[in-house]
């Protein structure tokens, strides 16, 4: 897939993929080395050094420990383990787990790239991790990407941290749009109601939409442009944090209530790598902004097409002016602008918009229809019960249901009609010409360029709203 035209070549970026490996217990004798675990972590490892693929996570040896600690940050693909992973109760009745698991061994794994550059061959590079992947899988393992697994994309502009400008701009985006962007997840990725059901691991994926509904400095009006400028008003990359701030209330099974207290790694969209390094406190932070919303996958194509998404938004959030921006914004109180129309305003075309097309298309619905009838004929021949082909197909058939178009339109109408998103209503209003009616009789005063903006923008978010009357502020 050819890299969409409009993407900055500058733009750097990394992905998680994370899936549960499932495998029979002395299957990595034969892929690792002397004095190696025989686990999924050091064979997979192992697996990608032998294809040229410089790797950490195999290093129990002296040698190896010398060569990670040489390596420049972010140089290598790392295999790690993955807390919060973990098989759905019926993928284990399916497999019938508590016989199955005396013969297979279970484990949680997240394969981390390193820094990629939009502008390099990275899909070969990426194509080669899955390939190898895939010929562990044909050997006999089994890596399942349940609802459980996610797929992450930390986004760069290169070496330097992303411009407070660029990053509120994208915060800004996702929260106007979040409704449309929806239709392109699975509905567990979608459901306002996880934070009642689900224990924590499963809020590391809340939407927007939850966050500034839910903290004191945005509940009290759920109207987007109150929300957007909200967002405006914040002068700091700490201080956008602030949205992500909330107590999750959940109650187990036994009835007995847990707080967890969030942050921006429990959100679609983390923010904190641009101003805090959360693995290493004396380390720089890593300078990127982090899509997690992707449901676990290792298709190559949706790994592809997803990464240059991000990438593009982020581009054109770097590069729109003022007016453009804002006018795009005010498109999200359009009911008339859907999804493809917000990816023509962000600059997709090429090979990308084709894959969203066919991807949605009906066509593609049919043939995902008789992949998941496939599956079911395997999950009904009970002699193969015990087989890791009938955890695939519980698996895929799961995934195939969260990913229903039907499904997802109707779990984003039952998030709109419990006032899950925000009111998305505007008032009519010529962005473009008070826009520069504003910047003209404050610039001589307000001599500093960012400011200006930064109250022009805050001036249109707030005559846009219309449930609250204009309030200037300097």
């Amino acid at each position: 897939m050819v890299n969409n035209s409009n993407i900055l070549p500058g733009v750097t970026f990394g992905i998680e993929l994370e899936f549960i490996a499932v495998f029979p217990r002395e299957f990595f004798i034969d892929f690792i080395e002397e004095g190696d675990n025989p686990d999924a972590i050091t064979g997979i490892s192992r697996a990608l050094s032998a294809d040229g693929i410089p790797s950490t996570g195999h290093e129990s040896l002296e040698d190896d420990e010398e060569i990670n600690s040489n390596a420049e940050s972010y140089s290598m693909w790392n295999v790690a383990a993955e807390g919060g992973l973990r098989l759905s109760d019926s993928e284990r009745i399916a497999w019938r787990l508590e016989v199955a698991s005396t013969e297979c061994r279970i484990e949680s794994v997240e394969v981390s790239s390193r820094k990629l550059r939009i502008s390099e061959d990275w899909q070969s590079e990426v194509a080669r991790v899955l390939q190898n992947l895939k010929d562990l899988a044909d050997a006999g393992c089994r890596f399942i990407t349940n609802a459980s697994t996610g797929l992450h994309v930390h986004i760069a502009l290169g070496d330097q941290r992303m411009p407070l400008r660029t990053v509120k701009n994208v915060l800004q985006l996702c929260t106007a749009f979040e409704r449309r962007l929806d239709s392109l997840y699975p509905t567990n990725r979608i459901d306002p109601d996880n934070a009642y059901k689900r224990s924590a691991p499963s809020h590391f994926n809340a939407n927007l939409s939850w966050h500034f509904g839910s903290n004191k400095h945005t509940n009290f009006a759920r109207n987007i442009c109150h929300w957007l400028s909200a967002i405006e008003e914040c002068s700091t990359y700490e201080e956008l944090g602030k949205f992500f701030k909330n107590d999750l209330i959940n109650v187990n099974s036994k009835g007995e209530a847990n707080v967890y207290h969030t942050n921006f790694h429990f959100s679609t969209l983390n923010m904190e790598n641009l101003y805090s390094n959360h693995t290493d406190d004396d380390a720089e932070p890593t300078g990127t902004i982090e899509f997690r919303q992707h449901d676990g996958t290792l298709d190559f194509k949706e790994i592809s097409a997803h990464v240059m998404f991000k990438a593009l938004l982020v581009s054109f959030c770097h590069t729109a002016s003022d007016i453009d921006f804002l006018k795009l914004c005010s498109q999200a109180s359009n009911p008339e602008f859907q999804l493809f129309d917000f990816f023509a305003a962000i600059g997709m075309n090429g090979e990308l918009l084709d894959y969203y097309r066919q991807r949605l298309s009906a066509n593609n619905v049919d043939r995902k229809n008789a992949q998941f009838m496939q599956n079911i004929a395997k999950l009904q021949n009970e002699d193969s019960a015990f087989d890791l082909e009938v955890l695939q197909a519980q698996s895929e058939a799961e995934k195939h249901t969260r990913n229903n178009p039907i499904a997802v339109a109707q779990k984003i109408e039952m998030k709109a009609n419990m006032g899950a998103y925000p009111d998305l209503n505007m008032k009519p209003f010529d962005i473009e010409g008070e826009y520069m009616s504003f910047v003209q009789l404050n610039g001589p005063a307000i001599q500093d360029a960012e400011k200006l903006s930064n109250l022009a923008r805050l001036m249109v978010f707030q005559q846009l709203d219309d449930s609250q009357p204009f309030q200037y502020w300097a």
